[in-house]
């Protein structure tokens, strides 16, 4: 996912995110007219103070309203903060509920082109920063409000000495932007390589077995300080620019005080100016280049949020699935047609003009070789990528006019290394379920899928946990779990891809029975390398290169001439 350079410094992503996310808009209203009221009774903080260090101390009633606004302001500060905390964290939630939508209903074609482990920095940092900047914009709100507040108050004291602190501005104004600008090409880098380290970090933690196995420990070592080492350059690089922005902004402090402290002191001797007031300036000059070190550190923490939200509002332009469509999949059962169809993956043409049809109620076949577009075929008839040219009919309707979700619901795939989710064994048999499944019907689905004997085998039975991706089972175990899952589901389609690869020779019987058992009656589409799993079937679909070679049933194929069919056969059971 690349971002044109021209694009990156926009302000267009960063709204039309916030715009999107429905923020508590009204939460950051209410608190900032409590800034609003906290800064307006701090402003007469630094009156109080030097009317009491120019002499004044004696008097009652100043010292008394010093230590009551004082105390006021120290009680009022603390629910104020958790408040503002409590916004921020919200504004976190809805911005992550906001991506993590659209990761879901974002379409597989997307998931192609991104590891989805990379992604994971886009719902969680990403966001983080993008939040924190809309809750300093509110700030600057207040900022703003105060400058004006004690500009004002120091106006009253002395005109000339508003007119002498301006010359700060066009400072202020040079650093804001200029850090700005550093800031972004920091928080874009930084992003990038963080995204790009916690990537790597979570692929090769998930196939630690494969790492160990293949004895390349030496090498992934290498290649994660190489991956880290990147980032830490891209935290150097945003380093080096804080340790060049942290001097000028802290100078604008300095340029304050020696203001008023030079030019106060002339306008003491001239009589312009009272002790009293000369303190009460120093006092506020604190307060002002506290006020523009924070206009400049909003403007720093607004150019980073726009380098989190360019790849994050680039992600929530991508088109979601069409779920709902011009019919219900409330229709009477009819072939499944392939009418030229033809997919690429990019510059790459898997699948070329494809005409088959899929009988309704029988066992269709799909086999060849690897890489040939079988398991495409599949994840078409799931719905998973659209047809570049042609189209997939359901009776005389196209599929594209069926309602997606019921298209899918009704559908029972099976892969050839099904992944499980976190959580229990039952969670996973009946996820995707959508209603309450009793427990006789958990252990039956468990029994068809030879699941059920192992299961029970196991410390906590059904409430066993399996582990992140499952890992806790073995892949024949893993299998068998998915399967159940497909047998509770009872859906009225069935797509096996390789379903039964990854059991032993005794199991595999055991599951081809329950397979068969629940095959009976159903459209069943079957993806396989084992010839002897497919000779059964009605209709054998003879696939290589992306193109249709064969059509038949298996007598038919197998004595055909120059048969590829034939061929597979011979090969897998030894015939000359």
């Amino acid at each position: 996912m690349q971002i044109n350079e021209v694009e990156k410094q926009k302000w267009g992503p960063f709204f039309k995110l916030i715009i999107k996310s429905k923020l508590p808009w009204k939460w950051y209203i209410l608190n900032l007219l409590f800034s609003f009221a906290l800064t307006t009774v701090s402003v007469k903080l630094p009156q109080l103070a030097g009317n009491i260090m120019g002499g004044e101390i004696f008097d009652r009633q100043i010292v008394t309203t010093y230590i009551g606004v004082s105390l006021l302001l120290t009680i009022i500060n603390v629910p104020t903060s958790i408040f503002a905390s409590w916004i921020e964290l919200t504004t976190d939630r809805k911005i992550q509920n906001l991506v993590w939508t659209k990761f879901i209903k974002m379409p597989i074609s997307f998931f192609n082109k991104l590891n989805p482990t990379s992604l994971t920095s886009r719902v969680t940092s990403d966001t983080s920063q993008i939040s924190y900047t809309i809750t300093f914009l509110f700030t600057l709100v207040n900022i703003v409000y105060g400058l004006f507040l004690i500009l004002k108050t120091i106006f009253d004291m002395s005109s000339a000495m508003v007119l002498a602190l301006s010359v700060v501005i066009p400072w202020v104004i040079l650093i804001a932007f200029t850090i700005g600008r550093f800031y972004f090409k920091a928080q874009h880098k930084m992003q990038e390589r963080y995204a790009n380290f916690t990537n790597f970090v979570t692929e090769r933690l998930t196939n630690i077995r494969q790492v160990k196995s293949s004895g390349t420990e030496e090498l992934e070592l290498q290649q994660g300080y190489e991956v880290a080492m990147e980032h830490y350059k891209a935290q150097i690089y945003k380093a080096k620019v804080s340790l060049i922005s942290e001097p000028a902004m802290y100078s604008i402090q300095s340029y304050c005080q020696a203001i008023i402290l030079i030019y106060g002191g002339v306008l003491v001797n001239r009589g312009q100016l009272d002790m009293a007031s000369l303190i009460t300036m120093f006092m506020y000059s604190q307060s002002i280049s506290l006020y523009a070190t924070q206009f400049v550190m909003f403007f720093r923490f607004s150019k980073e949020a726009q380098g989190a939200t360019a790849k994050v509002s680039e992600i929530l332009e991508v088109e979601n699935e069409e779920l709902a469509r011009k019919k219900s999949f409330a229709l009477p059962d009819e072939d499944i047609r392939f009418e030229g169809v033809s997919f690429r993956y990019g510059q790459q043409e898997v699948l070329s003009n494809l005409n088959f049809n899929i009988p309704k109620g029988e066992v269709t076949a799909i086999i060849g070789p690897s890489g040939s577009g079988k398991t495409t075929i599949l994840n078409m008839l799931e719905r998973f990528y659209e047809p570049n040219s042609g189209r997939i009919m359901f009776g005389n309707t196209p599929v594209d006019d069926i309602n997606m979700d019921e298209w899918r619901n009704a559908m029972g795939y099976v892969a050839q290394s099904s992944p499980l989710l976190a959580g229990s064994i039952r969670d996973n048999i009946v996820y995707g379920l959508h209603r309450e499944a009793k427990e006789e019907e958990v252990i039956r689905a468990a029994k068809l899928a030879n699941a059920h004997d192992f299961i029970m085998k196991l410390p906590d039975g059904y409430d066993t946990d399996v582990g992140e991706y499952g890992s806790k089972l073995s892949g024949g175990e893993r299998q068998r779990v998915a399967i159940a899952r497909t047998v509770i589901k009872d859906p009225d389609y069935l797509l096996l891809d390789e379903a039964t690869s990854n059991l032993d020779a005794h199991n595999e019987v055991e599951v081809q029975k329950a397979l068969n058992n629940l095959m009976k009656g159903r459209t069943t589409i079957v993806v396989a390398h084992n010839i002897q799993t497919v000779k059964n079937a009605d209709n054998i679909i003879v696939i290589a290169g992306g193109q249709i070679q064969d059509i038949g049933i298996h007598e038919e194929l197998y004595h055909k001439e120059n048969s590829l069919y034939r061929k597979y056969f011979d090969l897998q059971f030894g015939y000359n």
